[in-house]
């Protein structure tokens, strides 16, 4: 397994991962704090994003793309329209709902006289090469190659590798993506939240305690374990409050997705307990669409959001608001009356980074009058509080690693306007604190983390910071001790660029192919891979597994079928001959037969086979092996003619039994017999049952010349 993180912490995430045969990338996102905005000659604004290093992999030679929320696909049509990816995507009905409307909010920036471009540095020599903002045509193309799984539900692949999205509880269709395969499985874990009074589904956490490795990004930096959503939420409350009391409007600068929709109804709640009945506005040209997405269903909604579902109410306090005209989701401000905007209002208007959006304009008609406010929910809280502006909390000034909108460059460009300014952020991503318990509750071998989020906090809190030394000193992730007895977590401090290479010892044995055997071999292409089924006889030599030719005594050609007048149709056929019991005295009858390009999986007792080989090279028989793998190929061949992809599973048979087949798509069982040349079916289908039997042509029997 071999990790690559090639975009920031927590901002423009995006990591390579190679894992069971398969090239994948872990998200897909735009640095958004990179965000710069520069006016133009001529008029306009000219906007720069920087992106994650995309051009140091072989974007072409990727098979699967995994998105873990709304914010981590912001690159993903570039990906798809502009570098010329051709493999799968995999992500939640949701994410790609809210994620497609962040991709239009974010091209909205090429409209009228504006121009915007991604900058992208090469790894190699650092040059900088751009590229234009993607098209609504091109997030239409890119959309549409998007397949959305559920939560829990397993996505197979081949090799034996499968991908399964659980919930973050992080906003609606957020994503924590567990990787398995024969050999490991890997916790893929980005922007999750521990906050169960929220309004997404709970963070899944059973499926992942035990996995072996358990990659860990995109943590806030606060590292005191009280700093819950909650508490933000109730410093916002203070500041709308104060506002309100004075008649003013308060602008809340917001993403259409996640907090903003706990806002609201903690905001309504409180105006209703001081008795501020002041009309609240949702202002975005995505308002409406935003609104019905909210209502997909009650799999992705906590549960106390679903009890209200089965009690006949509406899941959203903005529901029934939407109904009593008391919250209003508009395309824009001249919805609201003016009335609304001289005697108090709340207004979630976007961009967060005021940088572009309704709420520049917004600002500057409001921002004359003392009694408004902006208040930045987005704010990083590491900055010293200076006198332009109030900072509703502080914490520590050296982890700045919040990608969040910093509060001074976002309020630069109205430093002169008398509108009041607030930074009181929400950040409901796993605390340094919540993530030490979440990787003990996990208790993973190996712990992938950003080198970030290991450094120590220091010995002496921030001036101004009201939180005891006692919570704000929790301890940096590389210094945690996990509960698994006698194991020792290992740690991997994650850098941009540097390689993570984690090996385990394999479950399979290395084997060597003979030189004449690999002469005879015929290449096939499965699932973009080179293949080649080979056949043959195994030896061991000074401790070593070698696959030989068939001795010239035995004929024995791997995927033969019995002489039944049976001609598989195909372009590439060849002549072999087979003794059976019952012409073993008469004539080599000639058959047709196609070589196979489906792999076989399975695992056998190690020691039984070498016994077994060692048997064999003392004079033994080859029967009992050969007719096991001939009868195995006989029949997964015929299955591959009628599903290309069901996958068969061998094993060793029990008792007396030769062999033991498992398909899991007919949720079928096979035993086979060679010395009573008997075949059992088990499945509860009878359609399942007679096709299966229908596939039984003959069992091999296979036996030496002379």
């Amino acid at each position: 397994m071999k990790v690559i993180r090639l975009g920031g912490a927590n901002d423009g995430l995006c990591h390579f991962l190679s894992f069971g045969g398969f090239e994948m990338l872990l998200d897909c996102g735009v640095k958004m704090q990179s965000l710069k905005c520069e006016p133009q000659q001529g008029g306009g604004f000219a906007y720069r994003l920087e992106l994650p290093a995309l051009s140091s992999v072989d974007v072409g030679a990727l098979d699967v793309v995994l998105l873990s929320n709304h914010l981590t696909l912001m690159a993903l049509p570039l990906l798809t329209e502009v570098l010329g990816f051709k493999g799968k995507i995999y992500a939640t009905k949701l994410t790609l709902d809210f994620g497609r409307v962040f991709l239009e909010e974010l091209a909205s920036l090429t409209q009228g006289e504006n121009n915007a471009v991604f900058t992208c540095e090469s790894v190699a020599d650092g040059t900088e090469t751009e590229l234009s903002m993607y098209s609504l045509k091109e997030i239409e193309n890119c959309c549409k190659k998007i397949r959305c799984v559920e939560y829990g539900e397993v996505v197979p692949m081949a090799y034996g590798v499968q991908v399964t999205a659980l919930s973050s509880g992080y906003s609606l269709g957020a994503s924590i993506w567990l990787v398995e395969g024969p050999n490991d499985r890997l916790a893929y874990v980005a922007a999750s939240s521990g906050d169960y009074n929220r309004h997404p589904k709970e963070l899944d956490l059973l499926p992942l305690v035990g996995c072996e490795t358990l990659l860990l990004t995109d943590v806030k930096p606060d590292r005191d374990p009280h700093s819950n959503t909650e508490r933000m939420v109730e410093r916002v409350l203070s500041g709308v409050t104060r506002v309100l009391e004075r008649g003013g409007v308060c602008i809340v600068p917001t993403s259409p997705c996640g907090v903003m929709f706990d806002l609201v109804e903690a905001v309504c709640a409180a105006s209703l307990q001081n008795k501020h009945n002041v009309p609240m506005y949702f202002i975005s040209e995505y308002a409406s669409r935003v609104m019905e997405l909210t209502l997909l269903g009650a799999e992705w909604l906590c549960e106390k959001k679903i009890e209200k579902l089965y009690a006949g109410e509406d899941a959203f306090l903005h529901e029934s608001l939407l109904k009593s005209d008391l919250f209003h989701a508009v395309a824009d401000v001249s919805a609201a009356s003016a009335a609304t905007l001289q005697n108090g209002s709340i207004l979630f208007v976007g961009h967060p980074s005021l940088k572009f959006g309704r709420v520049p304009k917004l600002i500057q008609r409001l921002g004359n009058e003392s009694r408004n406010a902006i208040l930045l929910i987005g704010t990083s809280c590491h900055l010293n509080v200076t006198s332009s502006f109030t900072i509703m909390s502080v914490t520590d000034d050296t982890f700045q690693t919040d990608p969040s909108v910093e509060p001074t460059e976002a309020f630069a460009p109205f430093r002169n306007l008398e509108i009041e300014k607030i930074a009181c952020s929400i950040d409901p991503r796993l605390s340094c604190g919540d993530a030490n318990q979440f990787i003990a509750r996990c208790s993973p071998y190996n712990l992938i983390v950003p080198y970030e989020y290991t450094i120590a906090s220091p010995t002496g809190a921030v001036e101004g910071d009201d939180l005891s030394s006692h919570f704000s000193q929790v301890l940096p992730l590389h210094e945690l001790i996990t509960a698994k007895s006698k194991t020792e977590l290992l740690t991997f401090p994650m850098k941009q660029f540097e390689p993570i290479v984690i090996e385990k010892a394999s479950k399979y044995l290395d084997g060597r192919l003979d030189t004449k055997l690999a002469a005879q071999v015929t290449i096939t292409e499965v699932n973009g891979k080179t293949a080649a089924c080979v056949s043959g006889v195994l030896n061991v030599k000074r401790k070593a597994f070698v696959l030989e030719p068939f001795p010239t005594a035995l004929v024995t050609p791997p995927t033969t079928f019995m002489s039944t007048g049976l001609k598989p149709k195909g372009s590439s056929k060849r002549k072999a001959s087979l003794h059976t019991d019952s012409d073993s005295s008469s004539t080599l009858q000639s058959i047709n037969y196609q070589d196979k390009s489906s792999l076989l999986l399975g695992q056998v007792d190690e020691d039984e086979l070498k016994k077994q080989v060692k048997a064999v090279r003392h004079g033994g028989s080859y029967d009992k092996l050969i007719a096991v793998f001939h009868t195995v190929m006989l029949f997964d061949y015929i299955l591959a003619q009628h599903d290309p992809q069901a996958q068969v599973y061998i094993s060793q048979g029990q008792g007396d039994a030769d062999v033991f087949m498992s398909i899991p798509s007919l949720d079928a069982r096979i035993t086979l017999w060679k010395e009573t040349g008997k075949t059992l079916v088990e499945t509860e289908k009878e359609d399942a049952r007679a096709l299966l039997t229908s596939f039984i042509l003959a069992q091999l029997i296979v036996i030496t010349q002379g």
